[in-house]
């Protein structure tokens, strides 16, 4: 396997840059700006990163001196593809930029679908609003959720990062895959949700932490309200909730963009006009010294985009402190020092890859250890 690292030395040393830059853990309640966001995303580094080699992939290539088979290793890592946040009043993301572009929208499309069921909602109070329609008294936080595609993710996958390859990302930068107030109806009426998926019923399913000792809430059912009074708990239990929504397809009665893929999907890479072996390895080509004339050959390159999970998912909270990479579920005072003078919230969702390093010919299979 060639190390692919020419086109990434720049970038790396942008990765050691942001790693070094004072105060990064300090708190901070209120909003971010895209500036800020681009810090915040190179500072987690390989920690959140996880890189491993998960198995090995099998193709066949094939030339006109007969076929062979080539075996390239399976690797398996996360990348910073979207930005969560969590906020009580709609549309009043803490991420300023995509506050602007889509706060507006959110709020309108929220006030269209839920004035004819709840006239509560015009006065803006989405915890009161949901406490009547669950049942007044109850302890309930109830939080929206924006995922928006983070800008820049793709500067980790084209970072060398210290590794030999990295699966390319797919997010759509500053595209809304979920915002949970144009969702309004499934994401605020229990009923509707629980009532298409079973595991709502079932006790200790799904639940973020150990159950019964030490759970923060269950994933399901995927609505903004949460028995929880601690609210930085809260938001992660409904962040992770809109985490499993996208991650899947065809989730019903949810009105989202997926953001997944459980099938294998295959490109082709390498730049074949490349004329060094430098610019043909960093668009992933393969330099070929056999002929006369060395050129730069195509590749296939497959990845995999597996299903979230709550016990797998890997979120680095940013607003209103920063920290490293975790799964949700801690024991202990793990909200020390992470509540919010305004109750908004936001993490980096480190997105889990699987893919094979590119190789000529057809993949056969794949193969986990």
């Amino acid at each position: 396997m060639k190390t692919l690292k020419n086109h990434r030395s720049l970038a790396a040393a942008t990765v050691l840059l942001a790693l070094s830059v004072p105060g990064i853990n300090t708190a901070k309640a209120g909003s971010f700006t895209s500036a800020e966001l681009l810090t915040y995303t190179l500072a987690g580094g390989l920690q959140c990163l996880d890189w491993k080699i998960r198995g090995i992939c099998v193709y066949l290539k094939c030339g006109i001196f007969g076929c062979k088979i080539v075996t390239k290793p399976k690797i398996e890592h996360n990348v910073p593809d979207l930005v969560f946040s969590a906020h009580q009043q709609p549309g009043d993301n803490p991420w300023l930029e995509a506050r602007l572009l889509h706060g507006t929208a959110a709020k309108a499309g929220l006030q269209a679908l839920m004035s004819p069921v709840s006239p509560i909602v015009d006065s803006g109070d989405m915890a009161s609003a949901n406490s009547k329609l669950k049942g007044a008294g109850q302890a309930v936080a109830f939080n929206d959720v924006h995922a928006i595609g983070n800008p820049y993710a793709v500067l980790i996958t084209k970072a060398s990062m210290g590794v030999p390859f990295l699966c390319k990302s797919y997010v759509k930068p500053m595209f809304p895959y979920i915002l949970t107030e144009l969702d309004a109806l499934a994401w605020r009426i229990e009923m509707i949700e629980a009532g298409v998926h079973p595991s709502s019923w079932i006790p200790g399913a799904y639940e973020i932490g150990t159950w019964p000792t030490n759970t923060w809430g269950s994933v399901y059912p995927r609505v903004g309200s949460v028995h929880q009074v601690d609210p930085p708990k809260a938001a992660a239990v409904t962040v992770q909730r809109a985490a499993d929504i996208v991650t899947k397809t065809k989730q019903i009665p949810h009105i989202y963009v997926p953001y997944a893929s459980d099938e294998e999907e295959e490109y082709t890479v390498g730049d074949i006009t490349a004329t060094t072996q430098a610019n043909c390895e960093a668009s992933d080509g393969f330099w070929d010294t056999v002929t006369d004339v060395p050129k730069c050959l195509q590749q296939k390159f497959t990845q995999f985009l597996p299903s979230g999970s709550e016990k797998t998912d890997w979120w680095q909270i940013i607003s209103p402190i920063r920290t490293e990479c975790e799964i949700f579920g801690a024991a202990g005072e793990w909200s020390l020092g992470k509540q919010s003078d305004d109750e908004r919230f936001a993490w980096l969702y480190w997105r889990k890859y699987e893919c094979c390093v590119p190789s000529g010919g057809a993949l056969l299979f794949s193969i986990d250890f």
